[in-house]
């Protein structure tokens, strides 16, 4: 029995000395040759909340902020505005948002 505690203390101590040779390494942090630095970046969705068409031009209200066309908000520029909706441009890629969303029809 004597033995068997001996050994069991033995086999203990060696592991906390090669434990101790070890670096500690934070498991939240990224890997050492990770030098990209990911960034997760969340927008606002862009919602438009009225369209006017008169006289004086075309004006949107979106996300609470009146722009007609050439403005910008949220990083994009407003390129046309319509009826239904607004064209929007960031970095040379056009997206259209609507006034209301789109219904699909069902047959009777």
């Amino acid at each position: 029995m004597f033995r068997t505690l001996c050994r069991i203390a033995l086999l203990l101590l060696v592991e906390r000395i090669e434990a101790a040779d070890m670096p500690l390494v934070d498991p939240t942090r990224p890997p050492v040759g990770s030098s990209a630095r990911q960034e997760t970046v969340v927008e606002a969705p862009l919602r438009i909340s009225m369209i006017v068409i008169g006289p004086k031009g075309r004006h949107a209200v979106i996300n609470g902020v009146e722009v007609k066309i050439g403005d910008a908000v949220n990083g994009f520029e407003v390129v046309a505005i319509d009826h239904g909706g607004v064209r929007l441009r960031r970095a040379g890629v056009d997206s259209d948002v609507q006034l209301l969303p789109r219904l699909k029809k069902t047959g009777k």
